[in-house]
């Protein structure tokens, strides 16, 4: 299979593809019989990147990389690559699924209600849609028990797709309590560099005038 070249953005290397090439280049890898995974680059996660080798690494080997944040496609673009297209992880989650309804989905992830409400939504909204399963995971360190009894349930629900949410989740999958406090640690530092940029030390200190609507 031939996969669309990569554009470097500060370390990052953001696949130059479109939505619809990229929905096209998942249902060809599952054709085929491959695997792999989906990363979607935002500011953040280049971010993180820039500083973190071993996360860099993660989205540098997906099978693809899309860029999720509007400031990442301007960037591949300045860098005169036409190819590249704005590819949110929400349009492309409804985008998958609508076009390819042949296919089987797990969404795993989120909590047993907000995971129901999800399912009765897009089966209002995308009535031919596959939901083969879903799975809320615990709260805490995976065990090895608990890892082996997910792979076995979403092996045995025969999906195509498997959708992973939920930011602190992915964190405790790969690093436990210790991935949960790091995760907890970036975004602390996040909301104080916001705060410091907009001149204040606390959030109680946002005023009206420092908030733009769009």
């Amino acid at each position: 299979m031939n996969l669309p070249p990569r554009v470097g953005v500060i370390g990052s290397r953001i696949s130059a593809c479109d939505m619809s090439t990229a929905v096209g280049l998942l249902e060809a890898r599952v054709h085929d019989g491959g695997g792999g995974y989906v990363c979607f680059t935002n500011v953040h996660a280049t971010v993180l990147g820039r500083r973190d080798r071993s996360f860099r690494e993660i989205t540098n080997s997906s099978f693809l990389s899309v860029a999720d944040g509007k400031p990442i496609y301007w960037l591949g673009r300045a860098k005169r690559n036409r190819a590249i297209g704005h590819v949110p992880g929400p349009d492309f989650f409804i985008t998958a699924i609508r076009q390819l309804p042949q296919r089987r989905h797990f969404l795993y992830g989120s909590t047993p209600a907000v995971l129901s409400q999800l399912v009765s939504q897009l089966e209002r909204v995308l009535p031919s849609v596959q939901v083969c399963g879903t799975l809320s995971p615990p709260f805490r360190e995976l065990t090895p028990e608990d890892k082996q009894q997910h792979y076995r349930i979403i092996r045995e629900s025969g999906a195509d797709f498997v959708w992973v949410g939920r930011p602190f989740l992915y964190a405790a999958i790969a690093g436990g309590e210790a991935g949960v406090a790091r995760a907890i640690s970036l975004l602390h530092a996040e909301i104080d560099r916001d705060l410091a940029l907009l001149g204040i030390r606390s959030i109680s200190e946002i005023t009206p005038d420092l908030v733009r609507k769009f």
